[in-house]
Protein backbone atom coordinates (compact mmCIF):
# COMPACT_ATOMS: atom_id res chain seq x y z
CA UNK A 1 0.00 0.00 0.00
CA UNK A 2 1.32 3.44 -0.77
CA UNK A 3 -0.20 6.19 1.16
CA UNK A 4 0.56 9.65 0.65
CA UNK A 5 -1.46 12.10 3.70
CA UNK A 6 -3.10 10.66 6.95
CA UNK A 7 -4.70 13.00 9.22
CA UNK A 8 -6.43 11.34 12.71
CA UNK A 9 -9.19 13.76 15.07
CA UNK A 10 -10.93 12.76 17.29
CA UNK A 11 -15.17 13.69 18.41
CA UNK A 12 -16.03 12.99 22.31
CA UNK A 13 -19.63 12.30 22.71
CA UNK A 14 -21.68 10.20 24.94
CA UNK A 15 -24.47 7.97 23.64
CA UNK A 16 -27.71 9.24 25.06
CA UNK A 17 -26.22 12.86 25.96
CA UNK A 18 -25.90 15.94 23.92
CA UNK A 19 -23.07 17.95 23.32
CA UNK A 20 -19.93 17.27 20.79
CA UNK A 21 -16.31 18.02 21.31
CA UNK A 22 -13.76 18.14 18.97
CA UNK A 23 -10.03 17.40 19.54
CA UNK A 24 -8.05 18.44 16.16
CA UNK A 25 -4.44 18.11 15.24
CA UNK A 26 -2.86 20.59 12.96
CA UNK A 27 0.01 17.88 11.39
CA UNK A 28 -0.34 15.03 9.32
CA UNK A 29 0.55 11.12 10.88
CA UNK A 30 3.75 9.81 9.34
CA UNK A 31 2.55 7.94 6.62
CA UNK A 32 6.05 6.32 6.65
CA UNK A 33 5.50 4.41 9.91
CA UNK A 34 4.90 0.84 9.75
CA UNK A 35 1.87 1.19 12.65
CA UNK A 36 0.36 3.90 10.53
CA UNK A 37 0.69 1.70 6.97
CA UNK A 38 -0.91 -1.62 9.48
CA UNK A 39 -3.53 1.05 10.43
CA UNK A 40 -4.57 2.33 6.89
CA UNK A 41 -4.38 -1.67 5.50
CA UNK A 42 -6.31 -2.82 7.92
CA UNK A 43 -9.11 -0.10 7.87
CA UNK A 44 -9.09 -0.74 4.15
CA UNK A 45 -9.10 -4.37 4.32
CA UNK A 46 -12.08 -4.32 6.67
CA UNK A 47 -13.89 -1.82 4.30
CA UNK A 48 -13.88 -3.35 0.97
CA UNK A 49 -15.33 -6.68 2.77
CA UNK A 50 -18.02 -5.00 3.60
CA UNK A 51 -21.30 -4.59 1.78
CA UNK A 52 -20.88 -0.95 0.14
CA UNK A 53 -23.83 1.65 -1.61
CA UNK A 54 -22.60 4.23 -4.20
CA UNK A 55 -23.47 7.56 -4.87
CA UNK A 56 -22.26 11.31 -5.90
CA UNK A 57 -21.46 14.06 -4.23
CA UNK A 58 -24.53 16.47 -4.49
CA UNK A 59 -23.94 19.81 -6.30
CA UNK A 60 -26.75 21.57 -5.43
CA UNK A 61 -26.15 21.04 -0.98
CA UNK A 62 -22.19 21.08 -0.71
CA UNK A 63 -20.87 20.78 2.62
CA UNK A 64 -17.77 21.65 4.54
CA UNK A 65 -16.71 18.11 4.00
CA UNK A 66 -17.58 18.82 -0.35
CA UNK A 67 -15.66 22.20 -0.54
CA UNK A 68 -12.93 20.94 1.54
CA UNK A 69 -12.06 17.82 -0.40
CA UNK A 70 -12.87 19.68 -3.82
CA UNK A 71 -10.10 22.31 -2.93
CA UNK A 72 -7.56 19.52 -1.79
CA UNK A 73 -7.97 17.37 -5.17
CA UNK A 74 -7.16 20.91 -6.96
CA UNK A 75 -4.27 21.90 -4.54
CA UNK A 76 -3.06 18.72 -4.07
CA UNK A 77 -0.81 19.71 -1.16
CA UNK A 78 -0.73 18.85 2.65
CA UNK A 79 -1.93 21.98 3.75
CA UNK A 80 -5.62 21.82 1.83
CA UNK A 81 -5.45 18.12 3.47
CA UNK A 82 -5.10 19.33 6.76
CA UNK A 83 -7.51 22.13 6.09
CA UNK A 84 -10.34 19.80 4.55
CA UNK A 85 -9.77 17.48 7.00
CA UNK A 86 -10.16 20.38 10.05
CA UNK A 87 -13.49 21.51 8.56
CA UNK A 88 -14.96 18.60 7.95
CA UNK A 89 -14.71 17.17 11.30
CA UNK A 90 -15.85 20.55 12.87
CA UNK A 91 -18.38 20.61 10.86
CA UNK A 92 -19.61 16.63 11.50
CA UNK A 93 -19.20 17.58 15.26
CA UNK A 94 -21.70 20.57 14.84
CA UNK A 95 -24.47 18.18 12.87
CA UNK A 96 -23.86 15.75 16.36
CA UNK A 97 -23.86 17.87 18.77
CA UNK A 98 -27.76 18.03 19.85
CA UNK A 99 -27.79 14.39 18.52
CA UNK A 100 -28.71 12.24 21.84
CA UNK A 101 -28.51 8.86 20.03
CA UNK A 102 -24.99 9.91 18.13
CA UNK A 103 -21.53 8.53 19.39
CA UNK A 104 -18.34 10.30 18.53
CA UNK A 105 -14.92 8.28 17.42
CA UNK A 106 -11.49 8.47 15.64
CA UNK A 107 -12.01 10.38 12.32
CA UNK A 108 -9.21 8.08 10.19
CA UNK A 109 -8.88 10.60 7.31
CA UNK A 110 -6.43 9.21 4.45
CA UNK A 111 -5.14 9.61 0.94
CA UNK A 112 -3.71 5.98 -0.32
CA UNK A 113 -3.37 3.93 -3.12
CA UNK A 114 -3.95 0.31 -3.32
CA UNK A 115 -5.21 -0.84 -7.08
CA UNK A 116 -6.68 2.31 -7.47
CA UNK A 117 -6.52 5.78 -5.33
CA UNK A 118 -8.77 6.46 -2.79
CA UNK A 119 -9.36 9.22 -0.04
CA UNK A 120 -11.10 7.25 2.64
CA UNK A 121 -12.76 8.71 5.57
CA UNK A 122 -13.44 6.10 8.81
CA UNK A 123 -14.98 6.42 12.28
CA UNK A 124 -13.68 3.96 14.02
CA UNK A 125 -13.99 3.73 18.28
CA UNK A 126 -12.07 1.91 20.56
CA UNK A 127 -12.95 -1.17 22.54
CA UNK A 128 -12.17 -2.83 25.98
CA UNK A 129 -10.29 -6.11 25.74
CA UNK A 130 -8.13 -8.51 27.61
CA UNK A 131 -4.56 -9.90 27.28
CA UNK A 132 -2.39 -11.71 29.61
CA UNK A 133 1.03 -10.23 31.60
CA UNK A 134 3.58 -12.32 32.86
CA UNK A 135 3.65 -12.00 36.60
CA UNK A 136 7.27 -12.89 36.93
CA UNK A 137 7.69 -12.75 41.23
CA UNK A 138 4.36 -14.94 41.74
CA UNK A 139 5.40 -17.28 38.35
CA UNK A 140 1.99 -16.38 37.31
CA UNK A 141 -0.29 -14.82 34.11
CA UNK A 142 -2.51 -12.18 35.56
CA UNK A 143 -5.19 -10.58 33.18
CA UNK A 144 -5.03 -7.23 32.26
CA UNK A 145 -7.70 -5.20 30.54
CA UNK A 146 -6.53 -2.75 27.62
CA UNK A 147 -8.32 -0.57 24.85
CA UNK A 148 -7.65 -1.48 21.37
CA UNK A 149 -8.88 -0.24 18.41
CA UNK A 150 -12.16 -1.75 17.17
CA UNK A 151 -11.72 -2.59 13.64
CA UNK A 152 -14.39 -5.85 13.48
CA UNK A 153 -17.23 -2.76 14.80
CA UNK A 154 -16.52 -0.26 11.78
CA UNK A 155 -18.93 2.49 12.68
CA UNK A 156 -18.87 4.60 9.46
CA UNK A 157 -16.79 4.99 6.69
CA UNK A 158 -16.65 6.18 3.10
CA UNK A 159 -14.30 5.92 -0.14
CA UNK A 160 -13.45 8.57 -3.10
CA UNK A 161 -12.08 7.11 -6.07
CA UNK A 162 -9.76 9.57 -7.13
CA UNK A 163 -9.63 8.28 -10.87
CA UNK A 164 -13.15 7.64 -10.95
CA UNK A 165 -13.53 11.40 -9.44
CA UNK A 166 -11.19 12.62 -12.21
CA UNK A 167 -13.22 11.17 -14.83
CA UNK A 168 -16.40 12.33 -14.08
CA UNK A 169 -18.01 8.57 -13.36
CA UNK A 170 -21.07 8.19 -11.81
CA UNK A 171 -19.84 5.84 -8.94
CA UNK A 172 -17.27 7.77 -6.99
CA UNK A 173 -18.27 7.74 -3.41
CA UNK A 174 -19.54 4.61 -1.73
CA UNK A 175 -20.40 3.83 1.88
CA UNK A 176 -20.45 1.29 4.40
CA UNK A 177 -23.28 0.44 7.07
CA UNK A 178 -25.32 2.98 5.68
CA UNK A 179 -28.39 2.19 7.92
CA UNK A 180 -26.20 0.17 10.54
CA UNK A 181 -25.27 3.49 13.45
CA UNK A 182 -27.10 6.36 14.65
CA UNK A 183 -24.44 8.41 12.96
CA UNK A 184 -24.70 7.24 9.43
CA UNK A 185 -27.55 9.78 8.66
CA UNK A 186 -25.48 12.57 9.55
CA UNK A 187 -22.72 10.93 8.09
CA UNK A 188 -24.18 11.00 4.40
CA UNK A 189 -25.72 14.36 5.19
CA UNK A 190 -21.86 15.45 5.91
CA UNK A 191 -20.39 14.02 2.69
CA UNK A 192 -23.12 15.76 1.10
CA UNK A 193 -23.97 12.81 -1.39
CA UNK A 194 -26.85 11.16 -3.41
CA UNK A 195 -27.85 7.83 -4.75
CA UNK A 196 -26.90 6.68 -8.36
CA UNK A 197 -27.48 3.30 -8.04
CA UNK A 198 -30.13 1.05 -9.65
CA UNK A 199 -30.75 -2.40 -9.94
CA UNK A 200 -30.24 -2.70 -13.69
CA UNK A 201 -26.64 -1.21 -13.88
CA UNK A 202 -26.14 -3.50 -10.76
CA UNK A 203 -27.24 -6.19 -12.17
CA UNK A 204 -25.36 -5.25 -15.47
CA UNK A 205 -22.12 -5.35 -13.29
CA UNK A 206 -23.11 -8.29 -11.66
CA UNK A 207 -23.12 -10.13 -15.01
CA UNK A 208 -19.56 -8.57 -16.18
CA UNK A 209 -18.06 -9.75 -12.67
CA UNK A 210 -19.14 -12.85 -13.19
CA UNK A 211 -17.63 -13.32 -16.70
CA UNK A 212 -14.41 -11.91 -15.83
CA UNK A 213 -13.74 -14.20 -12.03
CA UNK A 214 -12.67 -17.43 -12.56
CA UNK A 215 -15.53 -20.18 -12.29
CA UNK A 216 -15.92 -21.93 -9.27
CA UNK A 217 -15.48 -25.61 -8.82
CA UNK A 218 -18.24 -28.10 -9.40
CA UNK A 219 -17.86 -29.98 -5.85
CA UNK A 220 -18.68 -33.13 -7.85
CA UNK A 221 -15.88 -32.76 -10.15
CA UNK A 222 -13.70 -30.73 -8.50
CA UNK A 223 -13.04 -29.07 -11.98
CA UNK A 224 -14.16 -25.34 -12.92
CA UNK A 225 -17.86 -25.18 -13.84
CA UNK A 226 -18.15 -24.17 -17.78
CA UNK A 227 -19.10 -20.58 -17.63
CA UNK A 228 -22.30 -20.84 -19.42
CA UNK A 229 -23.08 -23.47 -16.69
CA UNK A 230 -21.98 -21.59 -14.30
CA UNK A 231 -23.96 -18.63 -15.40
CA UNK A 232 -27.14 -20.89 -15.28
CA UNK A 233 -26.26 -21.63 -11.98
CA UNK A 234 -26.51 -18.12 -10.56
CA UNK A 235 -29.40 -17.29 -11.99
CA UNK A 236 -31.40 -20.20 -10.67
CA UNK A 237 -29.94 -19.35 -6.97
CA UNK A 238 -31.00 -15.74 -7.86
CA UNK A 239 -34.34 -16.28 -8.96
CA UNK A 240 -34.77 -18.78 -5.92
CA UNK A 241 -34.13 -15.87 -3.65
CA UNK A 242 -37.26 -14.20 -1.83
CA UNK A 243 -37.52 -10.35 -3.69
CA UNK A 244 -34.84 -12.24 -6.25
CA UNK A 245 -32.61 -9.76 -3.65
CA UNK A 246 -29.06 -9.94 -4.75
CA UNK A 247 -26.29 -10.35 -1.64
CA UNK A 248 -22.45 -10.58 -2.90
CA UNK A 249 -21.13 -11.42 0.14
CA UNK A 250 -24.29 -14.15 0.20
CA UNK A 251 -23.24 -15.33 -3.55
CA UNK A 252 -19.75 -16.11 -2.77
CA UNK A 253 -19.87 -17.92 -0.14
CA UNK A 254 -22.39 -19.64 -2.14
CA UNK A 255 -20.35 -20.56 -4.89
CA UNK A 256 -17.05 -19.93 -3.73
CA UNK A 257 -16.81 -21.14 -0.40
CA UNK A 258 -15.82 -17.99 0.72
CA UNK A 259 -17.23 -14.07 1.19
CA UNK A 260 -14.71 -12.13 0.57
CA UNK A 261 -13.69 -13.83 -3.10
CA UNK A 262 -15.96 -11.62 -5.24
CA UNK A 263 -15.56 -8.68 -3.29
CA UNK A 264 -11.75 -9.13 -3.52
CA UNK A 265 -11.87 -9.09 -7.43
CA UNK A 266 -14.47 -6.70 -6.99
CA UNK A 267 -12.01 -4.28 -5.47
CA UNK A 268 -8.91 -5.54 -7.98
CA UNK A 269 -11.36 -4.86 -10.92
CA UNK A 270 -12.62 -1.69 -9.69
CA UNK A 271 -16.33 -2.79 -10.14
CA UNK A 272 -18.56 -0.10 -8.35
CA UNK A 273 -21.51 -2.88 -7.56
CA UNK A 274 -23.66 -2.53 -4.13
CA UNK A 275 -23.15 -4.76 -1.94
CA UNK A 276 -26.72 -5.77 -2.18
CA UNK A 277 -29.56 -4.74 -4.66
CA UNK A 278 -32.55 -6.22 -6.27
CA UNK A 279 -31.91 -8.12 -9.54
CA UNK A 280 -33.10 -6.59 -12.56
CA UNK A 281 -35.10 -8.96 -14.40
CA UNK A 282 -34.80 -8.09 -18.31
CA UNK A 283 -30.95 -8.21 -17.51
CA UNK A 284 -31.08 -11.46 -15.60
CA UNK A 285 -32.45 -12.75 -18.78
CA UNK A 286 -29.10 -12.15 -20.26
CA UNK A 287 -27.61 -14.86 -17.88
CA UNK A 288 -29.32 -17.85 -19.85
CA UNK A 289 -30.23 -15.62 -22.62
CA UNK A 290 -27.56 -14.83 -25.91
CA UNK A 291 -29.13 -12.19 -28.05
CA UNK A 292 -27.56 -10.51 -31.11
CA UNK A 293 -28.03 -8.87 -34.14
CA UNK A 294 -26.55 -8.02 -37.42
CA UNK A 295 -26.82 -7.54 -41.16
CA UNK A 296 -30.60 -8.05 -40.54
CA UNK A 297 -29.89 -11.65 -38.93
CA UNK A 298 -31.23 -11.93 -35.09
CA UNK A 299 -30.45 -14.59 -32.88
CA UNK A 300 -31.62 -15.59 -29.84
CA UNK A 301 -30.82 -18.88 -27.60
CA UNK A 302 -29.89 -20.10 -24.47
CA UNK A 303 -26.24 -19.73 -23.05
CA UNK A 304 -26.30 -23.44 -22.63
CA UNK A 305 -26.73 -24.16 -26.45
CA UNK A 306 -23.74 -22.24 -27.52
CA UNK A 307 -21.20 -24.63 -27.76
CA UNK A 308 -23.46 -27.43 -28.77
CA UNK A 309 -26.26 -26.48 -31.27
CA UNK A 310 -24.53 -22.97 -31.69
CA UNK A 311 -21.29 -22.43 -32.33
CA UNK A 312 -18.66 -20.21 -34.07
CA UNK A 313 -16.56 -21.72 -37.06
CA UNK A 314 -12.98 -21.53 -35.48
CA UNK A 315 -11.67 -21.92 -39.06
CA UNK A 316 -13.77 -18.96 -40.67
CA UNK A 317 -15.10 -16.61 -37.61
CA UNK A 318 -17.08 -14.75 -39.60
CA UNK A 319 -19.38 -18.41 -40.49
CA UNK A 320 -21.99 -19.37 -37.23
CA UNK A 321 -23.35 -22.87 -37.58
CA UNK A 322 -25.99 -23.99 -36.34
CA UNK A 323 -26.82 -27.98 -35.85
CA UNK A 324 -30.65 -28.15 -35.66
CA UNK A 325 -32.63 -30.12 -37.84
CA UNK A 326 -35.93 -28.65 -36.49
CA UNK A 327 -34.73 -25.30 -36.73
CA UNK A 328 -33.52 -25.76 -40.44
CA UNK A 329 -37.13 -27.77 -41.20
CA UNK A 330 -38.45 -24.57 -40.07
CA UNK A 331 -37.16 -22.19 -42.16
CA UNK A 332 -37.47 -24.07 -45.07
CA UNK A 333 -41.36 -25.02 -44.27
CA UNK A 334 -41.36 -20.83 -44.25
CA UNK A 335 -39.95 -20.19 -47.58
CA UNK A 336 -42.05 -23.26 -49.02
CA UNK A 337 -44.90 -21.58 -48.03
CA UNK A 338 -43.99 -18.11 -49.21
CA UNK A 339 -43.32 -19.71 -53.03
Amino acid sequence: MKITQVVIHEIEKIAGKTGATLSPYDTTVDHTDDRVIKLVTELNDRYKNRSETYGVFDKKNQTAFHKGFENYYKENTEDSFIAFTKQAAEDLRVRIDSNSPAKGGYLIFAHYEQNRKFVGVFLVRNTLGLSFKRNSKAKKFDIDNVQHIDFENLAMACRISIDSYKKSEIRYLSFINKKGDDISQYFTRWISSVDTETNESDTNLLLDLLHRVPTPNDPETNQPIDRTDFLDRVYSAVKSTPGRIVNIRNLSETFYGNADYLTSNIETFGISINGEFKAHPKVMKKFIQIRAKADNIELSFPHSAFKTLVRIDQTDKSKIIISSENLANKIQQMINSEE
